[in-house]
């Protein structure tokens, strides 16, 4: 096998494992979002718990992605990739956290 060969296979791979990672955090984190708001409408402290630890796994899940596209662009640094999956992540990272802040300050957490 030659070389280059695999070394764009694995940067693939890393990018696509990234990708893959952060596209299902920030599909579960809305959910987590609508658990969190109709846990609070509820008052049940259980549902509370629950849907800030999906907060809370998303958020991480999202964070992971970078690191393997950082890797992804050292390994390959040709690759465009790496970079867009980057920007990507960082954009959506901060949009959800917008969104669960704004959840928060809809259902008065900050003033506990």
């Amino acid at each position: 096998m030659n070389k280059k060969f695999d070394v764009e296979n694995t940067s693939m791979l890393l990018c696509g494992i990234a990708t893959g990672v952060s596209l299902l955090s920030f599909g579960l984190a809305p959910y987590g979002s609508w658990l969190w708001l109709i846990a609070e409408i509820q008052k049940s402290t259980q549902e509370i718990g629950r849907a800030l630890f999906i907060l809370i796994t998303c958020g991480l899940l999202a964070m992971g992605g970078l690191p393997a596209s950082i890797f992804a662009k050292i390994i390959n640094p040709k690759s465009k990739w790496p970079v867009v999956n980057s920007i990507v992540i960082t954009i959506l990272f901060i949009t959800n956290l917008l969104l669960v802040m704004g959840v928060g300050w809809i259902t008065g957490v900050s003033e506990r």
